[in-house]
C-alpha cells in the first residue's frame, strides 16, 4: 500500500475507534520518515478537528441544541485523542515551523495545539518553543498572542491580547475574557500584528450570531451588539 494513503487511513481508524487507539497511534508514526508525510499527518488531523467544529455549527444554525450537546463531546473526546499524536510529532521532529512543513501545516499545527486544552503542560511547552521560533522568523507572532492567551487563562492569570472571549447568549453580546489593562490592549495586539479589539470582537460576535440565529430569533435579538470602532 501506498506510504501516504496508509497514514490517511491509518487516521481515519484512530479518530474513528476508541478502542484501537493506542495501537494505532503507534500506527499514525511508524516509519514516517519525510516533512511531507509529517504535513500529511498534521493536515488529517486538522481537518477531524474542523469536521467535528462544522458540524456543530451547522447543528447549532438548525436550532439542534442536543446534537450539539452530543457533538460537543465528540469534539472533547478528538481534541483529547490528537494529544499525545501531536507529542509524538514535536519528539520526532521538533515544532513544525514554516521552514520545515509550510506555513499552512505550521499553522494547523498551531490550531491542533490551541485545541490541546486537556494538557495545558503541553502547551506552555509548545508556547516556549513558538516564542523561540517567533524571533528566528519561522512561526507567526500572531500564533505566539494566541496561545499565550490560551496558557494564561488555564493557569488562572489574566490573558494579554484579549483573544479568548465570551458571549451573552441572552443578550447578543462578545467580551474578551478576563483582559488586563484593557485600556492598552491594542498597542499590544498592534505589536503582534494584530487588529484593533474592536474589529476582532465584531467580527467573532457576527459569526457567533449567524451560527446562532436560531436561538436569537427565538428570544426576539434581531442583530448582534457590536462594538464601535474608532
Amino acid at each position: 500500500m501506498n506510504k501516504i494513503v496508509r497514514i490517511l487511513l491509518t487516521v481515519t481508524i484512530l479518530v474513528s475507534c476508541k478502542s484501537k487507539y493506542k495501537k494505532n497511534e503507534a500506527m499514525a508514526l511508524e516509519n514516517i520518515e519525510t516533512n511531507k508525510e509529517i504535513s500529511i499527518l498534521i493536515d488529517s488531523l486538522y481537518k477531524v478537528d474542523q469536521r467535528i467544529q462544522l458540524q456543530m455549527m451547522d447543528a447549532s444554525k438548525n436550532g439542534e441544541r442536543e446534537k450539539v450537546k452530543k457533538l460537543e463531546l465528540e469534539e472533547t473526546e478528538i481534541f483529547k485523542r490528537h494529544i499525545p499524536i501531536l507529542k509524538k510529532i514535536y519528539n520526532k521532529v521538533g515544532y513544525p515551523t514554516i521552514v520545515v512543513v509550510g506555513e499552512e501545516i505550521s499553522n494547523k499545527f498551531f490550531m491542533l495545539v490551541q485545541h490541546s486544552d486537556f494538557d495545558v503542560n503541553f502547551q506552555e511547552k509548545m508556547l516556549k518553543k513558538i516564542f523561540e521560533e517567533v524571533k528566528k522568523g519561522n512561526v507567526s507572532i500572531k500564533n505566539f498572542a494566541y496561545l499565550t492567551d490560551r496558557v494564561q487563562l488555564a493557569q488562572e492569570k489574566s490573558q494579554i491580547y484579549g483573544t479568548q472571549v465570551k458571549f451573552n447568549t441572552e443578550l447578543g453580546q462578545i467580551f474578551p475574557k478576563n483582559l488586563i489593562d484593557s485600556l492598552n490592549v491594542n498597542i499590544r495586539r498592534k505589536e503582534v500584528g494584530l487588529e484593533p479589539i474592536e474589529e476582532y470582537l465584531n467580527l467573532l460576535l457576527k459569526m457567533h450570531f449567524q451560527v446562532n440565529k436560531a436561538h436569537y430569533d427565538k428570544i426576539g435579538i434581531k442583530e448582534p451588539k457590536l462594538y464601535e470602532m474608532e
